[in-house]
């Protein structure tokens, strides 16, 4: 009798947990599936969307590092080099003799190889900072056009009032570049050097 009121007492504990485990909506099994499925499905698209987050931080990063590391080597060649400072010598030298009238800077073609190859990934910062960039560039590009062999100061020479456009032109360059040098270091941490 002990061995049948055990195997009772087995029975009606496998019972009441058997109540306990099967769910009391049929519902709830169809529910979890479905909702298994979708984070399943999900899972993978979220993975993608951080990856792409990650990957496009980690370019405006090297964006950034990049024009900044050219910007600052152009303004340390253009002060080491003294460009600006010879054409002050210049202006003194035409406006009391205007036959001496060019002046020239040997410039490779590509001064700017690291804008260029950046330049469809521009967007990637800030549309202020992209805007100070170009206008940089800009600058630039029309500076090196005027004193390159074949620019306009060698071909129509030199005059007082175009090198006081061209030293117009450069100040506002320099001082566009140090601005944008400094807006990339807040931006992304870089620790300028002097």
């Amino acid at each position: 009798m002990n061995d049948v009121q055990s195997l009772q007492a087995s029975i009606a504990l496998l019972k009441d947990i058997k109540d306990l485990i099967s769910p009391s909506n049929p519902w709830i099994p169809v529910i979890a599936a479905v909702l298994g499925a979708l984070a399943g499905g999900l899972a993978p698209i979220i993975v993608r969307l951080i990856e792409a987050r990650i990957e496009r931080k980690s370019a405006k990063q090297a964006v950034a590092h990049q024009i900044y590391a050219e910007i600052s080597a152009i303004l340390e060649i253009v002060k080491q080099r003294g460009y600006l400072e010879d054409l002050e010598v210049a202006k003194l030298v035409v406006s009391m003799n205007s036959t001496s009238n060019s002046y020239q800077v040997q410039i490779s073609d590509e001064v700017d190889p690291l804008y260029r190859a950046n330049i469809e990934r521009l967007p990637l910062l800030d549309p202020g900072l992209q805007t100070k960039i170009v206008k940089f560039y800009r600058f630039l590009n029309a500076l090196v056009e005027d004193i390159k062999p074949g620019g306009t100061f060698n071909t129509s020479g030199v005059t007082v009032k175009g090198i006081d456009q061209f030293l117009m032109i450069a100040n506002q360059a320099i001082s566009l570049g140090e601005e944008i040098k400094l807006q990339i270091a807040d931006q992304f941490g870089i620790e300028q050097m002097s």
